[in-house]
């Protein structure tokens, strides 16, 4: 992988996959892609991105389910998730499954952009507390308190199309 920024793109819509593609191509982002519900684990630990961006509504195996993979998996359990999804309905579930951010469909570039950048940047404060705070000899959990966010804050947001 290059320095660029990886990002790792789930959706079952190959026309929403190959447009996310190449806005965050243009934003300066390698994007890996799959429209496999099936895939998403295994590439995520070889590849390692910085960010994954996930469809919820997906055939075979949705997106929440995935997210709930993801999350309990030693290598990917620390990636952020950026969840997109046209139903309203479906933000608390992703937020409450552990998703950075939610994003509804039909979202503008920029803000899936946005989002993402921000994710990686959580993401790698979130690193940054977790090994300060091992190095320390404190859990894992107390990093939380390390990196300025109590249990009380929101760990997520859902962004909504301007």
């Amino acid at each position: 992988m290059s320095g660029q920024p990886a990002t790792l793109i789930v959706d079952d819509e190959l026309e929403i996959l190959r447009a996310t593609s190449i806005r965050l191509s243009a934003a300066g982002f390698v994007s890996i892609s799959t429209c496999e519900g099936n895939s998403v684990l295994p590439l995520a630990v070889k590849h390692r991105p910085q960010a994954i961006v996930l469809d919820v509504r997906m055939p075979a195996k949705d997106g929440l389910t995935l997210l709930a993979e993801l999350r309990s998996h030693p290598k990917t359990g620390m990636i952020p998730v950026i969840m997109l999804s046209a139903s309203i309905v479906d933000q608390q579930a992703a937020l409450d499954g552990g998703a950075t951010f939610f994003v509804r469909k039909p979202y503008e570039g920029m803000q899936l952009v946005q989002a993402i950048t921000t994710a990686i940047a959580r993401g790698a404060e979130k690193r940054r507390a977790t090994q300060l705070a091992l190095s320390r000899g404190t859990t894992p959990l107390a990093a939380r308190a390390v990196s300025g966010r109590t249990a009380t804050q929101p760990a997520a947001t859902a962004l909504e199309s301007v």
